[in-house]
């Protein structure tokens, strides 16, 4: 028989058509259609199914969700796709209102639009426009980027009207900067480059194209620098013509700075500096003073050669302003030791009388100064030597 069969209609207008009883106003009377009601047991003995077999499991009491039934996890409509019961997605399943897992990799194509997650005046955006592919987190007062490794953190945000950053936090153990390639680090700043890192180390300041470890395009400024003090060799940097800093000499021997310092009580003697280089000679400016700010300053000659006691001192000159003279007395009794005076000197308040500046230097051997107080009350006695040979 080939024909169309109607229900509640003469006319059927397809191969099977049914027609409600009441489509329209306030019966009471049931219209629709009945599916074969079966339990998940009886969907899952069913052999010889036929493609597009539609039923309504009532039941997951019986049964299991395996074989044919492994989609069969709650009462609702499945149709047969051959191998298995595949439920009907009436319920309008989607990302907005469910959770899921993708089957496989999947593409989203945006033909230049954009893909925004909006929360009030905070979103995420994605977006693909013309040759560029952006992310943008935006926050009313907050927009972060964070990224997890374990526990290790780095965050990368800006405040409004306030500073943006780059931190690393948890058990990270350093934030690296830098590139994979033989290609400089730059930094910028006001849309310029301030600041560049070559790929051999070279840091350049105010210049792209350092060519030293240090190359910096303008003046320099060093506003704390330590003391130098024992007896560790200090050469002077000089600047050549291309404004390269240079040593005086690739060695301590022109140049070199040694210095240390001595408190000394009145009438004691202590060793004011060791060390001096074998076959050296120095010139050295000893340096003393009160609790009232007098200060004296002299000058001395020394050598230092080991050889048949060939070591000396000698007072060349010096400066008090204070003083009544202003240079010292100098006393050579023999060529280790000179004996320094500074003819009037004010009384301080710290004790000090007219003669407490004053002190000898000797030479006991090679390589060390001592100093003899012969002043009333201590005193602490600095000296730097210059090598000059």
């Amino acid at each position: 028989m080939n024909a169309q069969v109607g229900i509640n209609t003469d006319t059927p207008e397809a191969t099977f058509d049914i027609t409600a009883k009441n489509p329209t106003g306030t019966s009471t009377d049931v219209d629709g259609l009945l599916l074969p009601r079966v339990d998940r047991q009886k969907a899952q003995s069913m052999t010889g199914v036929p493609v597009s077999t539609l039923i309504y499991v009532n039941s997951i009491a019986t049964g299991t969700q395996t074989g044919t039934a492994a989609n069969i996890d709650s009462a609702g409509y499945y149709y047969f796709n051959g191998s298995a019961w595949i439920k009907l997605n009436i319920n309008n399943l989607n990302i907005y209102n469910s959770n899921g897992t993708l089957t496989a990799n999947r593409v989203v194509t945006t033909a230049g639009n954009s893909l925004s997650f909006t929360n009030g005046a905070n979103n995420i955006l994605i977006g693909t426009t013309g040759t560029q592919g952006i992310i943008t987190a935006t926050g009313s007062t907050r927009g972060a980027l964070q990224l997890n490794g374990g526990s290790g953190q780095i965050n990368a945000f800006v405040d409004n009207n306030n500073a943006a950053q780059i931190n690393s936090t948890g058990n990270s153990t350093e934030l690296n900067i830098g590139t994979l390639t033989a290609t400089p680090v730059n930094i910028l700043t006001n849309g310029s480059n301030k600041v560049t890192i070559t790929s051999a180390g070279q840091v350049g300041v105010g210049t792209s194209a350092p060519s030293e470890l240090l190359d910096i395009n303008g003046r320099a400024r060093v506003r704390t620098m330590d003391m130098a003090t024992g007896s560790n060799f200090i050469t002077p940097v000089y600047s050549d013509s291309n404004g390269v800093l240079i040593k005086a000499s690739s060695s301590a021997v022109y140049g070199g700075i040694i210095s240390s310092s001595s408190t000394i009580a009145s009438g004691a003697t202590g060793a004011l500096i060791t060390g001096m280089a074998a076959g050296a000679v120095y010139k050295a400016i000893v340096t003393v003073g009160d609790g009232c700010s007098y200060i004296t300053v002299a000058e001395y000659m020394v050598t230092n050669y080991s050889f048949n006691n060939n070591y000396a001192i000698k007072g060349l000159d010096g400066l008090f302003s204070n003083g009544s003279a202003k240079a010292p007395t100098f006393t050579e009794t023999n060529r280790t030791t000179t004996g320094t005076t500074w003819a009037g000197k004010p009384t301080c308040a710290d004790g000090g009388n007219s003669s407490s500046l004053n002190y000898t230097l000797t030479m006991p051997s090679a390589g060390t100064i001592n100093v003899t107080n012969n002043g009333n009350v201590g005193r602490t006695y600095n000296i730097v030597l210059t090598r000059i040979i």
